[in-house]
């Protein structure tokens, strides 16, 4: 998830609009904040482990038969002499395994599995690095070229309501649309000062320009060194 994860740490989405020295200044709400964890933090909640008693997976998500060679809650192989029809349901185990054994059964039934669901496309390679990977790598990062790409064309690709993409179009409009005020020692500069003006649509690039009005009132009230001579800024995302 590279990709993913070089595109939301990098300072121009995280929405640096302004130069540096500039971005101190800044009011909560004029800023878009970095996210508040990186990437691959196992301290977060979703990274933690939610193992579920074997009672949750039966009740909850209908896990009672996952396996036609392995009962993992009874840790003991199924024998298709034992399977009632149809075989996903009921199936009786005989000759007891080791915990090891049976995640190794239920990996090797993963991999067989998952073929019909990777047959073609340009992401069939994919599954086979994962499914090794989750089986043995014991929570690592999984990075792979293919996976990065398969993020990145269904970011680019999604057209619906909760894309986002178009979400963080959305915001970043709204920000740079709305009354922009620039504070230091909690003085913020009044409607008359407000110097964002003339914010031009959206381009299909991904860009928006703007230039700054009053550029003197930055260095006369706030001692803010000036922008560049134009006086454009540019946010890309």
């Amino acid at each position: 998830m590279n990709w993913l994860h070089k595109s939301l740490d990098h300072k121009t989405l995280c929405l640096s609009f302004l130069p540096a020295h500039y971005w101190g200044f800044l009011s909560a709400e004029a800023g878009f904040r970095r996210r508040r964890r990186k990437m691959d933090d196992y301290s977060a909640s979703d990274m933690r482990c939610s193992d579920r008693s074997e009672s949750q997976l039966k009740a909850q998500f209908h896990l009672t038969d996952v396996s036609t060679r392995a009962n993992p809650y009874t840790l003991t192989k199924v024998t298709s002499f034992n399977q009632p029809q149809p075989i996903f349901h009921g199936s009786r185990g005989e000759g007891e395994i080791i915990r090891q054994q049976c995640a190794a059964i239920l990996f090797d039934e993963l991999r067989a599995l998952s073929g019909l669901f990777a047959m073609s496309g340009p992401y069939k390679p994919l599954i086979k690095q994962m499914i090794p990977h989750i089986q043995k790598a014991n929570g690592a990062p999984f990075r792979y070229m293919l996976l990065d790409r398969a993020l990145k064309d269904h970011i680019l690709s999604d057209s619906t309501p909760n894309s986002s993409r178009l979400r963080l179009a959305g915001l970043l409009k709204n920000i740079l649309t709305r009354n922009i005020s620039i504070t230091r020692q909690r003085i913020k500069m009044n409607c008359e000062n407000r110097f964002f003006e003339g914010n031009s649509p959206l381009t299909d690039k991904g860009k928006i320009n703007w230039r700054l009005k009053n550029i003197d009132v930055l260095k006369e009230k706030y001692d803010i060194p000036k922008p560049s001579s134009s006086g454009y800024f540019t946010v890309i995302f």
